[in-house]
């Protein structure tokens, strides 16, 4: 549902002098980018390289990309594995980028950051930090989004966004949502920022947060292999749909009949049927009898 990139950090350092510009951490432990990026510069040997070629430096645990441009190197820690080809074209098109919008200061760096900050929303586009699928739901956290450490376009956007990260929206829905504010690409990214400091969390399906613990306590003593029940689950949520689903169970507490339920969630009885027919196999649901009219002549039954 959500996955991460295998890019742990990204640096801009100038080419002569290997002056620190700019760091993108992918991940939440990293050394001082300054000491890192004077490591880079240390063992780059940018003189030997073409502009524009992929120098690869490989280490035991993650490999170390340079890539060489007019005037700045872009480097990059990364896991193992990544696809070199895809990283070198994106990652051309980065530097020639990050050059030409900040051409006057490169060529007179004065040590000062100059706001270089501001490009990382461009280096997340071109890298984003996960891969987030449409059907996936966040909601916020207490997390401020000031703590974020980019003001501007980052800070700016995900405050737009946090009307619409509610909980109950997807992703693709929140596209929807917010199309007029930020166009769709630019909506998984920031979310993706977002999420990576914490500002949102992934919520959680109920049935797949739930699924192992109702095979260790289904009521009729079966245990179902993995792919089994994941075939269930997801045949029930392509059915009903995960939203329906996070509000149907809810609303199994014992005190309501399947016509009640069934007219709150605003879902025909014979679809609300289908649904509890299956958690009943998975032991998540028990149908009881409804007694508390004497002399009643149909079987209503509680959720």
């Amino acid at each position: 549902m959500i996955e991460k990139n295998k890019i742990e950090e990204i640096f801009f350092l100038t080419k002569e002098g290997g002056m620190f510009l700019l760091h993108i951490p992918y991940v939440e432990k990293y050394d001082d980018p300054a000491l890192t990026s004077a490591f880079i510069s240390a063992i780059g040997s940018f003189a030997d390289m073409g502009v524009g070629k992929l120098e690869t430096i490989s280490r035991k645990r993650t490999d170390l990309l340079v890539l060489e441009g007019e005037r700045v190197v872009l480097a990059a820690i990364v896991s193992k594995g990544i696809d070199l080809s895809y990283f070198r074209l994106e990652a051309k098109d980065l530097l020639d980028e990050f050059e030409e919008t900040y051409k006057w200061q490169i060529r007179e760096p004065d040590g000062l950051l100059n706001g270089y900050y501001k490009f990382a929303l461009n280096v997340y586009m071109r890298f984003p930090i996960y891969d987030i699928q449409n059907n996936v739901v966040l909601e916020r956290t207490n997390v401020p989004i000031e703590n974020i450490p980019y003001n501007g376009v980052i800070r700016d956007g995900l405050t737009k966004l946090l009307e619409a990260v509610n909980g109950i929206r997807n992703i693709e829905e929140i596209h929807k949502a917010s199309w007029h504010l930020i166009e769709p690409k630019k909506v998984t990214v920031l979310l993706g920022v977002g999420y990576h400091y914490g500002c949102f969390k992934l919520k959680q399906d109920f049935m797949a947060k739930k699924a192992l613990l109702f095979v260790d306590r289904d009521i009729y003593g079966r245990v179902y292999p993995d792919y089994v029940l994941n075939d269930m689950l997801k045949t029930m949520n392509d059915a009903f749909g995960e939203d329906q689903m996070n509000m149907l169970l809810p609303l199994c507490d014992g005190t309501k009949t399947i016509e009640e339920v069934s007219e709150e969630l605003k879902v025909e009885r014979e679809v609300i049927l289908f649904v509890v027919k299956g958690l009943i196999k998975l032991g998540v649901l028990v149908l009881i009898v409804k007694t508390d009219t004497p002399k009643q002549t149909t079987l209503e039954w509680i959720l």
